[in-house]
């Protein structure tokens, strides 16, 4: 068992790394949602979708509705990693720090010269 909890403890960045990575890709859909207009003025298009230009809607509704689902999607991920980290730091703390080399053993069975040996 102890040898899990240290092997666990070596990889124990794996779920910042996973936030990192998370916060990373995150940002730039958050930047490619919320910049769509700026990518139809940049190629334009002549199309029409629901009676409205597309270069026109399509910015519209990935700025509110897109930006509003990434809020939800990247709430409910950014919790569960949260919930990982914590589950990582918890399990790091209960690994017992190795005693000083020169140190008795606590756990060792103490033999003190006053006990009697053989009736004597």
């Amino acid at each position: 068992m102890d040898t899990e909890i240290r092997k666990e403890g070596r990889d124990s960045m794996n779920a910042y790394k996973k936030e990192v990575r998370f916060t990373i890709g995150m940002t730039a859909a958050f930047i490619l949602v919320g910049n769509m207009g700026l990518i139809f003025s940049i190629f334009p298009v002549d199309a029409m979708l629901f009676g409205f230009p597309v270069m026109y809607i399509i910015p519209i509704l990935m700025g509110w509705f897109g930006v509003f689902f990434l809020t939800i999607v990247a709430g409910k991920i950014g919790n569960k990693i949260d919930d990982e980290i914590e589950r990582e730091n918890e399990l790091l703390n209960s690994i017992p720090e190795p005693a000083p080399i020169g140190t008795p053993d606590p756990v060792a069975p103490v033999i003190t010269a006053s006990k009697k040996v053989g009736g004597v």
